[in-house]
């Protein structure tokens, strides 16, 4: 495993970009090999890549420069850095295709590893029931031992927020600039609160870099592979919530849709969940027992087990029922090593199943979800 400075200073090299940065990650792992610095990491890899990465000596100084200045930068403002591989990383990441390499973290890190955790997300422009929809499933999320994942932008994720807080649980915000600030302006008490109640902040972006267009899809990616499913409130045909779903189902998350009833099925920000509904891209919550059948999917597919599996001269992981490997191990111990790692403690094993532990927090809220101002919604 490469240390904190060494990834962040390949992280700072010319042409290599975070694609590029996570074959050169996994190649160090699959090799049980760990480069003390950016020169012999890229000494390493030097002919085992599809595209040469040969940076002068200068190039290689800046870079580590750089993620001098990143490290410093983010201990003065009292900022967590996790890295691919690192202890902390959040499991869930190593299983999708595109893994951030670096996270900073304001806040807790046992909430990125929570044993389950869902996000609650949905348009900026919600309908006043959307609004209390959100935030009952923040509250409901919570009653069920899930920390609620969000991207602490107006609407739907401020209300799934709250919500989740009013009821006493953990939050986390994925942010979609560096941890330097706050944005929008207007959520940065919610932001403290959220890190007050034991969840975080957290972004892939180095403090000082500020938010772009692109970093907002980039950005969802990382919403829903810190969760085990995602839960759309409201949403048009198109937008961001539609780049997490689509996100989602990329790295074999579950998700589900809010179901409008008759009363408000013709809302212009009801559309995107009917489409969903009508590809079968997500299932239907409508009441209290949809939610708890929902749950209980969640819980069953975090408990699946993880396999190492020999492939010739390699080994694979994999998690059981999917398609594709997770990663791919020189040795059996690298490849059990990584598989423990991914399983992190949870109720699952590696290579043999073990028993399915009993639920733990069900819903308690009975009968319909949506009817009331109750739950801490806006009355």
């Amino acid at each position: 495993m490469l240390d904190r400075r060494t990834t962040l200073s390949l992280l700072n090299t010319p042409r290599v970009g975070r694609q590029t940065a996570t074959q050169i990650l996994r190649l160090v792992a699959a090799h049980g090999d760990t480069p003390g610095n950016l020169a012999e990491l890229l000494d390493f890899v030097r002919g085992r890549l599809p595209r040469s990465v040969d940076v002068s000596p200068d190039a290689i100084r800046r870079a580590t420069d750089e993620a001098d200045a990143q490290i410093a930068e983010a201990e003065r403002l009292r900022l967590k850095i996790v890295w691919h591989g690192s202890e902390h990383y959040p499991r869930r990441l190593l299983d999708v295709p595109d893994p951030p390499v670096v996270l900073y973290v304001r806040g807790s890190l046992a909430a990125l590893n929570a044993s389950l955790a869902v996000a609650v997300i949905g348009t900026r422009e919600p309908s006043d029931w959307g609004i209390a929809v959100a935030r009952r499933f923040g509250v409901r999320f919570s009653e069920a031992g899930c920390v609620v994942v969000s991207g602490l932008a107006y609407g739907c994720d401020t209300h799934a927020h709250e919500g989740c807080l009013s009821a006493g649980g953990t939050a986390v915000a994925v942010l979609a600039h560096g941890l330097h600030t706050v944005s929008p302006t207007k959520n940065r008490d919610l932001a403290d609160r959220i890190v007050s109640a034991g969840g975080c902040l957290v972004s892939e972006y180095a403090p000082g870099v500020r938010a772009m267009r692109n970093f907002f899809v980039e950005r969802d990616r990382i919403q829903s592979g810190l969760s085990d499913a995602v839960v759309v409130v409201e949403t048009d045909t198109e937008g961001g919530t539609m780049h997490t779903v689509r996100a989602a189902l990329a790295q074999d998350r579950l998700v589900a849709c809010l179901l409008h009833d008759d009363a408000h099925k013709n809302h212009p920000k009801s559309r995107g969940n009917q489409a969903l509904l009508e590809r079968g891209d997500a299932v239907p919550l409508g009441d209290a027992a949809d939610l708890n059948q929902f749950v209980d999917r969640i819980r069953n597919r975090t408990q699946r087990n993880y396999h190492v599996v020999p492939n010739g001269d390699e080994w694979l992981v994999k998690r059981e029922g999917a398609d594709r490997a997770t990663s791919v191990h020189r040795t059996q111990a690298d490849a059990v090593q990584a598989a423990r790692l991914l399983v992190g403690g949870d109720e699952k094993e590696v290579v043999v199943h073990g028993e399915v532990a009993p639920p733990k927090n069900r819903v308690t809220s009975a009968g319909p979800l949506f009817d009331g101002a109750d739950d801490g919604s806006d009355s």
